[in-house]
């Protein structure tokens, strides 16, 4: 199954948002009981870019098969069910581990910051792989892939864009950050499902 054309740019802009917003809304949600310090940012960057690496060079592998595009919109469906979960698994694992942490456990505090960056790194991951089966769903058999790829780019860069500013400035702040990875987790659902209904 290939991805129809007109799904391409929206599947790259709401991919290109998804990943800011999971990425701002974490931010928060790790807030009470982490910090806010620029180390935590920082390990939750890294986790983010890594997994946005993975992500494409797994993309890149995805995008040869002739069924790329129904793949990907299974992985969208997937990730979306890790997002909605994110903040309920999240949450009790990050509070336990700091109750045990004050009273000297420093390894389960460890832990709990390790799963909480996997629960993040895999929705990432497959998000990661959306730019590679994309760019090679519109440039097959065509001579302009650079400006394919450019323009796909400029799709994901300005999803990134609204991702960072709309949840950091509105989202947050009204809804909190465990409404705000659900509504990520339903957009990126509803895309999914619109690809894999698009390909039918």
């Amino acid at each position: 199954m290939a991805l129809p054309r007109y799904l391409l740019g929206p599947f790259s802009f709401i991919a290109g948002f998804v990943i800011m917003a999971a990425e701002m809304s974490a931010g928060r949600l790790v807030a009470p009981f982490y910090g806010t310090s620029t180390f935590v940012w920082a390990l939750l960057i890294g986790t983010v870019m890594l997994s946005l690496t993975v992500g494409n060079l797994l993309g890149g592998r995805l995008s040869r098969r002739t069924d790329a595009g129904r793949w990907l919109s299974w992985a969208l469906c997937a990730g979306a069910l890790v997002l909605a979960g994110l903040p309920s698994l999240a949450r009790p694992l990050m509070s336990e581990s700091l109750a045990l942490f004050r009273g000297g456990a420093s390894f389960q505090l460890l832990a709990a910051a390790g799963a909480v960056a996997l629960l993040l790194a895999a929705p990432i991951v497959l998000l990661g792989m959306v730019s590679p089966v994309l760019v090679h769903a519109a440039a097959a058999g065509r001579h302009d892939t650079g400006e394919i790829a450019g323009r796909l780019y400029a799709f994901g860069t300005v999803g990134s864009l609204l991702g960072t500013f709309l949840p950091g400035m509105l989202l947050v702040p009204a809804l909190g950050s465990g409404a705000t990875l659900r509504l990520c987790a339903g957009l990126l659902c509803a895309t999914g499902v619109a690809g894999l209904c698009a390909g039918r």
